[in-house]
């Protein structure tokens, strides 16, 4: 199993959009994506120290399934959050509503102890940041944790597309599905 615990720990999920077959080709060819009922069983709990910090990237139309998604992990919404603001993006989607905004939410450890270290700061809830390739979220993200938190911290990225420096990055696209992650596997990280 796994013997690594991290601080903080960001995941960006492929979430599946099945209300338009077009839609769910055009993400389908960028990155596979799958449903949350299948992440369900992961015991995400397993990568925590009692005090960590975990944020979740979810957009509109997924926000109930990131939060029943959280509470099957035992985790619970902290009350905080950042919302991206994606800039002068042209909306050319097959959905009937397509927003302008992603959120990234807080959650904690549903028996989390109190967090030990001291923040360094807060920018604000707000990232204005144009959007760059297809799903890729920006890096000014983990740098605003680091500031926050201080980049001593053990930090891990899950469903990662690219590694980060300090960062253990897992993803199908980078070393490996979080499922042989959880189960051990040895893979590269950074």
């Amino acid at each position: 199993m796994i013997s690594n615990k991290y601080d903080l720990l960001v995941l960006d999920p492929a979430w599946a959009y099945g209300s338009s077959v077009k839609m769910h080709q055009q993400v389908g060819a960028v990155y596979k994506t799958s449903k949350p009922k299948d992440w369900y069983d992961w015991d995400l709990l397993s990568l925590c120290h009692k005090h960590s910090m975990i944020w979740i990237w979810t957009t509109g139309p997924k926000l109930n399934e990131c939060l029943l998604l959280a509470k099957a992990w035992g985790l619970v919404y902290t009350g905080s959050q950042f919302v991206w603001k994606k800039g002068n993006r042209k909306l050319n989607s097959p959905l009937s509503f397509m927003s302008q905004c992603e959120y990234v939410m807080c959650f904690r450890p549903k028996k989390s102890a109190k967090w030990p270290f001291k923040k360094l700061s807060h920018p604000g809830n707000f990232l204005d940041v144009p959007a760059g390739k297809h799903s890729a979220k920006p890096e000014q993200f983990q740098d605003l944790l680091e500031e926050m938190y201080g980049s001593s911290l053990d930090f891990c990225e899950l469903f990662a597309r690219r590694y980060r420096p300090g960062w253990d990055c897992v993803g199908n696209e980078l070393n490996g599905t979080i499922e042989d992650f959880l189960a051990g596997v040895p893979m590269n990280l950074r």
